[in-house]
């Protein structure tokens, strides 16, 4: 008999949990319902309307340098001070000078000519402008310089293990040669410097 109300205790104890694990589900399950569903059925908000308004409003202008008009008081003359007009002599403003905007010239390429490129080699030298992670931007600045006239190129390189693509001008002959072309160069908004060509 005692083993048979240890065993009923056991089995209502089974019981419970199951039947606490089924409310927590249930429960759990409620609440995702009521936060998700309401999401789900929700219409997407409504676009905003095709023709949009807008006002720009337009740039005032100074006011031109005139000469003021004189005007008549509102209150009665018996309040003026005697020896008052009611009119006021005119300001003499100084006229307006148009003001002059300079001109700005663009700077043309340089018309010197570049010294005399040679085959690369040990031994020669090249102006090195930058290193490109992508070839992409390299291709780029060496057309940009290759249109000012420039002898561009780029070449790449395996640098702490990631590639890398350097944009060079030349090979030269001589380091004076390439710091020539360095300072013509700099004339034209890069930055750089001369290294060994390999």
């Amino acid at each position: 008999m005692a083993d048979d109300n240890l065993q009923e205790t056991a089995v209502i104890d089974v019981m419970r949990r199951r039947g606490r694990r089924r409310l927590v589900g249930a429960i759990v399950l409620a609440l995702v319902a009521i936060i998700f569903v309401p999401v789900l059925l929700q219409k997407s908000p409504e676009p905003l309307s095709e023709e949009v308004e807008i006002v720009i409003p337009p740039i005032e202008t100074p006011p031109s340098i005139a000469q003021p008009s004189p005007t008549p008081p509102t209150e009665p003359a018996a309040e003026m001070l005697p020896g008052t007009s009611l009119e006021t002599p005119p300001e003499t403003l100084p006229e307006a000078q148009p003001v002059e905007t300079p001109q700005v010239e663009t700077p043309s390429p340089p018309q010197t000519s570049l010294p005399k490129t040679v085959k690369l080699a040990d031994g020669t030298f090249s102006v090195q402008l930058g290193a490109y992670t992508d070839d992409k931007g390299a291709n780029a600045m060496v057309n940009r310089l290759k249109r000012a006239g420039y002898p561009a190129y780029s070449e790449p390189n395996l640098s702490r293990s990631q590639m890398v693509w350097r944009v060079r001008v030349g090979p030269f002959k001589s380091r004076s040669d390439a710091a020539t072309v360095l300072a013509q160069l700099k004339r034209d908004g890069h930055n750089g410097l001369v290294v060994l060509a390999r």
